[in-house]
């Protein structure tokens, strides 16, 4: 169901809700058309229904909450880490520092565009190699820089910040291929149908179907459905990661000058 649209899945569930409504005011009618008329009233199974739906609803909600929240956060990290990279290879020597000052450019854009790319992996794949290849450049120049005399103080720092810099792509990958499981969906899907079967079931008895209050249940509960698979797929419809952190740190390293050769201290 994540590879559906999550208008279509709003609307398919609404009508799928007022047909199992139905169904269940039918089968209610079936059961009892032999009997005669009673005064118990079923309705209380419709409540109970109802409230469970509604739990496993907020829980899967609460799931898909927390894994938009990760990738939320990794977009945050990784511009971060990009950023303390950058200014930290501008203490190398030239023409290591100018080199890398290139590759950082190019290195940004791509991570800049990642959010662009889209869910298919053939797409993500492609992006993940063109990240590995930018990676390898600035990690043979970044070697190669601190290979220099006077270099060894910036080891540790510059190794650190670049390895952080280089480990969060594979993590923001990770992140967009962990959605809730599709089991788990189709079980709020079923349950949320069962329970309007039920609710007909209960409203039968009083002869009154007040439409309009069940419509926009189930409307509501078709709405938190599709919530959750645009919460899953966060780059498709109308949610969307935010990618401002990165846009900023893109727009400084771009606009920033190229460095000048002739500041190196040594």
């Amino acid at each position: 169901m994540q590879s559906v649209p999550s208008w279509a899945v709003a609307i398919g569930l609404t009508a799928l809700l007022l047909l199992s409504f139905g169904a269940g005011w039918r089968l209610y009618g079936v059961v009892n058309k032999d009997r005669a008329d009673t005064q118990s009233d079923p309705g209380h199974l419709a409540a109970a229904s109802l409230g469970l739906v509604s739990l496993l609803v907020g829980f899967t909600l609460a799931m898909s909450f927390e894994r938009y929240e990760v990738r939320r956060r990794l977009v945050v990290d990784e511009a971060s880490a990009i950023s303390s990279a950058w200014l930290l290879d501008h203490a190398l020597d030239e023409p290591f520092r100018t080199h890398l000052d290139g590759l950082f450019r190019d290195y940004v854009r791509e991570r800049r565009g990642f959010a662009d790319v889209g869910m298919s992996d053939r797409a993500l794949d492609a992006a993940d190699a063109r990240t590995l290849a930018l990676q390898l450049r600035i990690w043979r120049e970044t070697s190669a820089g601190l290979r220099q005399p006077g270099a060894s103080s910036l080891a540790t720092p510059v190794l650190q910040s670049t390895n952080l810099m280089f480990d969060i792509p594979a993590a923001r990958r990770a992140a967009l291929d962990e959605k809730v499981p599709a089991l788990i969906v189709w079980t709020v899907v079923g349950s949320t149908a069962l329970a309007a079967a039920v609710a007909g079931y209960g409203q039968a008895p009083g002869r009154r179907t007040h439409l309009f209050a069940i419509s926009g249940l189930f409307v509501a509960m078709a709405l938190a459905t599709a919530l959750i698979v645009e919460l899953d797929a966060p780059r498709r419809d109308w949610i969307r990661v935010p990618q401002a952190p990165m846009e900023r740190v893109a727009a400084d390293i771009l606009s920033a000058p190229p460095p000048d050769s002739a500041a190196s201290p040594h």
